[in-house]
């Protein structure tokens, strides 16, 4: 690689900004410059490893960690120096701007994909003025690895100071342009095209790009698509010439695909050869935490090392905190909370590092611990809810007290805007699955052979799922909860029994629903906008689906027209029918298949609820938020046409 010149002029300001897609290299014209006119330099250098210089002009400053404070302070212990030359600041960012390219959850691993130009560099005003202070007769250098239109906001950050210069350099040739071109090119098609057009798009450019971009362009594709052993294989292929922030892409991967020990291989190569590199710490501690055999002495190394480098991202101290917990060090583990209260303003640290301190020294008195925790509330009220959630864990997991536990459940909201309604309701009831412990909890006195018989215990049980149904209806794996419910309560005549009345109840309910919501109605939007030329179309499907259930299903059958006739509903919306269609149909149709026996095709339809809405957009009448709602109560109200 040629080495990039350098303007002379730039170097006479008090900071002078170097924009570059260079990279690692592009301190060396400006160093070799600046000897050149026999200055005395020191040099900080995110890039790589530890260095050291054989020349006596050149001093290295080998920091331990990417915080800015810690820069600024070992900066006090150095004078004399000409220039300060800082390589990778970028890499002092831990923090991104949206989304990125794509965010993909694959199994429990969140793989996130970001474009170098997402970077925040909010920051940057504020680190220039700090030099500013510190420099005084000195001068600075700042490399920063920009790619593309990232120059524009750095440009309009620092506009207005007049002691900062900012110029840019770059190895531009025309082959290299033309690579870059394409490169951008097929970054923007991954967010658009579907994983056949991509992968066919990206082996089109077989003679005109490197085949280590064809591999990593294909493994990002994979990973874009949730095909995570696609991607590691691509990855795999180029692994000697993996730059680094594409090793931390593969140790993603690793974790993902339930193989922590490579991922955390992957980790050690990076803290040894490259530590700065944003992700490095991240999924070194995550392999660390994900296995079951390490030793603590390794977990205690390891969160010794990542906080040295990572001190002051709250992402990096929950992990170290996490990882504290695991080893039982509660009084460290609670520290590290407070700090990331101190940098964030969350206030769930603060309550994260009470329950820790009760961990640490567990009170005998059990109205202490609830005190404790529910004092927070007094400053920081909006907590309720979560502290409540907590206190019931916590005094499963470590006083077993299943009435204290389902105290502070049922102190939960059941509401689907709440954050903790499921995992709430779900404790609730798998706690009242057992009869004798459901008498337990709810102050319910009998005799074990009268508790399947008694009224009350029924009653209250039928009250609990009722009130719960909402929020488990809203969660893919909610129907698991109240099934297991029912399954090992009571028998199906005795739950017959139990709910008529209760279900009666809540059919006066609705005479309450919002009458607005009929302006909501899909049949109705979809009747307007309908082509009269199409003849049976998704919403005439619709409104035919629903006549079935209504009356067929009560007058009698014929079980194989109906089924034709589902059939049909299902391939119209299918082809001519959009998103929202599409879940209306599938669940009219579960309601069917479920009224004449077919349960497990019942059950088949109304598992694709939940995933096909994902695709529905949140500006749509039926938003994704709203449609497990309207799903469950729309139908089923005579006030309203849907």
């Amino acid at each position: 690689m040629n080495e990039p010149t350098v303007d002379e002029q730039v170097f006479q300001n008090k900071v002078t900004i170097i924009l570059n897609d260079i990279g690692p290299d592009a301190i060396k014209g400006i160093a070799g410059y600046l000897l050149d006119q026999e200055k005395k330099l020191l040099v900080v250098d995110y890039y790589g490893g530890k260095k050291v210089s054989t020349n006596p002009l050149v001093e290295i400053l080998n920091l331990k960690s990417v915080s800015v404070n810690d820069l600024f302070v070992s900066l006090k212990d150095y004078s004399e120096y000409d220039y300060l030359l800082i390589n990778g600041t970028e890499r002092l960012i831990r923090t991104f701007n949206g989304d990125g390219l794509f965010v993909r959850k694959i199994v429990d691993q969140l793989v996130r994909v970001f474009k170098q130009n997402q970077l925040n560099w909010e920051w940057l005003p504020e680190f220039v003025k700090r030099l500013h202070e510190e420099l005084d007769e000195r001068r600075a250098v700042i490399c920063l690895y920009v790619e593309g239109d990232g120059s524009e906001s750095i440009y309009k950050l620092l506009e207005d100071d007049d002691d900062v210069d900012i110029a840019q350099i770059t190895l531009a040739n025309k082959e290299n342009d033309v690579v870059l071109e394409i490169q951008k090119t097929m970054l923007e098609d991954i967010q658009n095209k579907n994983l056949e057009d991509m992968i066919k798009t990206i082996e089109s450019h077989e003679d005109r790009l490197p085949k280590r971009i064809l591999n990593i362009f294909k493994a990002i594709t994979y990973m874009k698509h949730g095909l995570k052993t696609n991607a590691i294989s691509s990855f795999e292929m180029e692994r000697e010439s993996l730059l680094s922030n594409e090793k931390i892409m593969l140790a993603d991967l690793y974790l993902a695909n339930n193989e922590p020990e490579k991922s955390l291989e992957v980790g050690r190569q990076l803290i040894l050869q490259d530590p700065f590199v944003y992700g490095a710490t991240r999924v070194t501690l995550r392999s660390v935490l994900s296995i079951d055999s390490v030793a603590d002495d390794e977990i205690r190394h390891w969160l010794e090392v990542c906080g040295e480098i990572d001190k002051e991202s709250p992402e990096i101290l929950d992990l170290i905190s996490n990882g504290y917990n695991r080893i039982r060090n509660y009084q460290k583990a609670a520290k590290i909370r407070r700090e990331i209260f101190a940098l964030n303003s969350n206030p769930t640290e603060l309550l994260l590092a009470r329950f820790l301190d009760l961990q640490d020294e567990p009170p005998t008195d059990l109205s202490v611990v609830s005190s404790y925790v529910l004092a927070l509330l007094q400053e920081f009220p909006e907590l309720e809810e979560e502290a409540h959630y907590r206190l019931g864990l916590f005094f499963m997991n470590n006083y077993g007290s299943q009435y204290k536990a389902f105290e502070h459940w049922s102190e939960v909201s059941t509401s689907i805007s709440s954050r903790f309604a499921y995992e709430a309701a779900k404790g609730r009831l798998e706690l009242l699955e057992d009869n004798l412990v459901a008498c337990k909890v709810l102050r319910i006195k009998l005799k074990e052979d009268d508790v399947r018989e008694d009224k009350r215990l029924l009653d209250r049980k039928v009250l609990e799922l009722l009130k719960s149904m909402e929020v488990l209806s809203t969660n893919p794996k909610g129907y698991l909860s109240w099934g297991n419910y029912i399954d090992k309560s009571y028998t199906k005549n005795t739950w017959k029994q139990g709910l008529l009345k209760a279900l009666i109840n809540e059919i006066d309910d609705w005479k309450l629903v919002d009458k607005d919501l009929i302006n909501h109605s899909y049949l109705d939007r979809n009747d307007k906008e309908a082509d009269p030329d199409m003849g049976v179309n998704p919403a005439t499907s619709l409104r035919l689906l629903r006549k079935l259930k209504g009356m067929e299903l009560a007058q009698g059958r014929d079980d194989k027209e109906l089924l034709e006739t589902v059939s049909g509903g299902l391939i119209c919306s299918e082809m001519f029918g959009d998103t929202a269609n599409q879940v209306w149909i599938r669940y009219e149709t579960a309601l069917i298949l479920g009224a004449i026996g077919k349960d497990q095709e019942a059950l088949n339809h109304s598992l694709t609820l939940f995933e096909i809405s994902r695709a529905i957009p949140n500006h749509s009448i039926i938003s994704q938020e709203c449609l497990p709602s309207l799903l469950g109560e729309i139908p089923n109200s005579e006030s309203v046409t849907v």
